[in-house]
């Protein structure tokens, strides 16, 4: 049962590790974020039971530097689709060829479309209580499993 518990404990790290970057991510983009306008690559319309959901990839570079960034994750996944916050950000994306972009200015692959669709913080705060409500109860757990075993040890063990 302990190495189980482990495995939570481990897994609910990992989440709210996951989270808290997301979500600090997300604020510092709000405080300190710059504006630039980037190519659209490419649109797509999802449909889920969340509603519909307007896409867009896209791509842009800094002045006076060469590396080309795109939409990117906290597990480091890059050239990802990006929800916009409407069908008419998203039309306008699309006819212009140019959507508006935020980003981090000491760290570019820290990105996001200005109008951003969905809660950006949302995702981000599910993932960390989600992983601090696995991690939490199974590290109480694995501690007091662990006391218990050593109360049952005989004196001479101990």
């Amino acid at each position: 049962m302990l190495p189980i518990l482990g495995v939570f404990v481990v897994f609910g790290g990992y989440l709210t590790y996951i989270g808290a970057g997301s979500i600090m991510r997300e604020l510092r983009l709000r405080d300190g974020g710059h504006t630039i306008a980037a190519q659209v690559l490419g649109s797509r319309i999802m449909e889920s039971r969340r509603g519909t959901s307007h896409e867009l990839r896209y791509r842009f570079q800094l002045p006076d530097n060469p590396t080309v960034y795109t939409m990117t994750d906290e597990t480091g996944r890059d050239d990802l689709w990006a929800s916009v916050a409407s069908k008419a950000d998203w039309d306008a994306a699309r006819s212009s060829g140019r959507v508006l972009v935020s980003y981090l200015p000491e760290d570019p692959t820290k990105n996001r479309p200005v109008q951003a669709g969905a809660m950006p913080l949302g995702d981000s705060i599910a993932g960390l209580v989600l992983g601090l409500m696995m991690a939490i109860p199974c590290a109480i757990g694995a501690v007091m499993m662990m006391i218990g075993r050593i109360r049952r040890a005989p004196a001479a063990v101990r």
